[in-house]
């Protein structure tokens, strides 16, 4: 199993309805003082998408590395 990168939580299904909630209450402070949507890139280890299947297949990337997935295509 491949670690997640320092500082990133996976919101599981238990949670994402009190995450979403959260979120809600955010937009609308953030609303009344009209602060605009920053969206950030999505970062995930190079390892997850670059792993090879059995032996044959090379590998791609470097280890260790974090990149954004805006920025794999």
């Amino acid at each position: 199993m491949i670690p997640k990168p320092p500082g990133v939580e996976d919101i599981f299904p238990d949670r994402s309805a009190r995450w979403n909630s959260i979120l809600d209450s955010a937009r609308y402070v953030f609303k009344i003082f009209n602060f605009k949507e920053l969206i950030v890139p999505i970062m995930e280890f190079t390892e997850v998408f670059s792993r090879g299947i059995g032996d044959h297949t090379p590998s791609r990337g470097n280890s260790g590395s974090c990149k954004s997935l805006c920025r794999e295509r």
